[in-house]
Order: C-alpha cells, then sequence, then structure tokens
C-alpha cells in the first residue's frame, strides 16, 4: 500500500511538472435568472455581464484542469402590468473545471465557490417613484447569504491562435435564502469571448 500511494504521488508530480501551462482572459453577457420556492413573484431574464481569468494546466492535449477568478452580475427582472423592478446582484467566484479539447471544440465543468460583493435592488413605492435600495447579505431573515456554492459548464471554440468563444450555463448547489422553507437561487446563462495565452 505504502508503495502504491508513493508511486501515485511521484506520477502526480511528474505530471503537473510535464503539463504546459496557460493563461486566459474572458469577458460577456450574463443573463440572470431567478427560482423561488415558494414562488412569489413573475420574473424575467436580467442582462448583466461577466469577467475572468483563468489558469489551466494542460496534461494533454485533450485533458486539463484550470481555476481562476471569475466576476459575476446576476439577479432577476421582476414584471408588473406597468413596470418591472430590478435585483441585481455581483459575486467573486472561484471555479476548478476539468477541460476536454478535441479539434478546437472544448467542453468544461466543474464546481465553485461564490462571494457576494455588492446587490441593490430597483424598485418602485406605491405612489410609482423609483426608489433604490442595497441588498443586505448575511445569516438573519431578510437578508441573503453572502458565501455559496455553484456548478458551471461551458462548452466553445478555439482558434489556433488562442481566440475563443462560449456560452456557458451556472446552476446554484445551495440556497440564498436565510428563511425556512424559502429556496432562492440565482442561476446564469453565459455568452462571451476570450484569449488563452500559451506560456
Amino acid at each position: 500500500m505504502k508503495k502504491l500511494i508513493a508511486l501515485i504521488i511521484v506520477t502526480s508530480c511528474v505530471s503537473i511538472t510535464n503539463a504546459q501551462f496557460s493563461l486566459g482572459v474572458y469577458a460577456g453577457f450574463n443573463g440572470g435568472l431567478y427560482t423561488e420556492n415558494p414562488k412569489l413573484n413573475t420574473t424575467a431574464i436580467l442582462p448583466t455581464i461577466h469577467a475572468g481569468m483563468a489558469a489551466e494546466y494542460a496534461f494533454s492535449e485533450f485533458f486539463s484542469l484550470q481555476s481562476g477568478l471569475q466576476f459575476n452580475g446576476r439577479g432577476t427582472r421582476i414584471e408588473h402590468k406597468d413596470h418591472h423592478d430590478d435585483l441585481g446582484i455581483y459575486t467573486l467566484d472561484v471555479p476548478l473545471m476539468a477541460t476536454i479539447r478535441k479539434s478546437g471544440f472544448f467542453v468544461s465543468a466543474g464546481p465553485a465557490m461564490g462571494f457576494a460583493l455588492t446587490g441593490t435592488a430597483h424598485s418602485h413605492d406605491a405612489s410609482g417613484a423609483e426608489k433604490e435600495d442595497d441588498i443586505k447579505f448575511g445569516n438573519n431573515a431578510g437578508e441573503l447569504k453572502r458565501t455559496h456554492f455553484n456548478f458551471q459548464v461551458r462548452v466553445g471554440y478555439e482558434l489556433k491562435n488562442g481566440l475563443f468563444i462560449q456560452g456557458g450555463y451556472l446552476a446554484d448547489l445551495t440556497n440564498w435564502s436565510n428563511v425556512s422553507g424559502t429556496i432562492i437561487r440565482f442561476p446564469l446563462f453565459q455568452a462571451g469571448i476570450g484569449y488563452r495565452f500559451n506560456l
């Protein structure tokens, strides 16, 4: 058993040493969604943005692991008869993704840990006047949890010069709500472009 563990460690170290390192940057459009159980409002897609950077270790021409930082706009648009209200949240996510590449096409998938940076609710009062309130984060009722976990999937195509396009989906794995019996999540559709530098 000890010899087997030692062999695995040595093999892993050699693989990491021989791995090809690259750094990518990307940005694009987010389509913010909202799910709540029980559902209280009719919601629509909130257009937002994302930007990020990813460090990638390629163990072969087909398989690699990547991680980095990703800035995401999330939230929802709540539709009313004569107007809409927006609930916008900005998060910083740290994904860990496995990537498979073939003939320029790639698929990436993996979990991520996220941290809510700030949020704003644009709404209307009883007279119809617009108002803006900061979203509160914490562990109390009426606040949203600041730390969350999600799962991300991306598909795309990369040119030989390193330029790539990609689309993806982010699904929350944890509940943002602190209220018992209420489940709130902010999934995302993503589309964007980027560039990968081989170092």
